[in-house]
């Protein structure tokens, strides 16, 4: 299965209102990494104080950096025709139509929710936070909120997970299987593998 698992940093939640500030991917062909791609973008304005002290990222690491508008054709063609992968999808879902939809680009991919996922395949955590998740996995996360390292964690949460589901599965794993399993209830999930 071909993938891209994707984290954006932002300076707000408003997709309409707030602007990319890095992007974060990683190439999955089945559990093997292909490649990455990372880059901090300038967004136009300042940003809000309590982004940097939730990333890092400052003014001045963004100074120089390129506009979205730069930056999102190169991410469009990294993704190309992979499945996106994101924790918490529909949050980056919405930025990287936004972001898109400025340049006058679409990307109309499939899309698939770790956190969604989690839910049903990993159940009995009191959080599904990436941070949780990845220390109950044991997966070093370097910098948490800083989107490569993000996206590698959330990569290494989709080896897993994946793994799990093959193992009990008799065909050959595909998108629609896990959208699948994403719209049924943990109940149902677990009751199917015996969770």
């Amino acid at each position: 299965m071909r993938v891209v698992v994707l984290d954006f940093e932002t300076t707000g939640l408003s997709a309409e209102n707030d602007r990319v500030i890095e992007v974060g991917a990683v190439a999955l062909d089945g559990k093997n990494c292909v490649d990455t791609f990372s880059q901090l973008i300038h967004p136009g304005d300042y940003l809000p104080y309590q982004i940097t002290q939730i990333t890092g990222i400052t003014d001045e690491m963004l100074y120089d950096k390129p506009p979205a508008a730069e930056v999102m054709p190169q991410l469009a063609e990294f993704i190309a025709d992979r499945t996106i992968i994101a924790h918490n999808a529909p949050f980056d879902k919405k930025f990287l139509d936004a972001e898109m939809n400025r340049v006058g680009l679409q990307v109309l991919n499939p899309v698939l929710c770790t956190l969604k996922l989690a839910r049903r395949v990993m159940p009995g955590h009191s959080s599904y936070s990436l941070g949780n998740l990845a220390q109950h996995l044991g997966i070093q996360m370097e910098r948490a909120h800083r989107a490569l390292d993000d996206a590698k964690a959330t990569a290494y949460l989709w080896r897993h997970m994946y793994e799990e589901i093959n193992a009990q599965m008799t065909q050959e794993l595909d998108t629609a299987i896990f959208e699948d399993l994403s719209n049924k209830s943990a109940k149902q999930v677990q009751k199917l593998f015996s969770i």
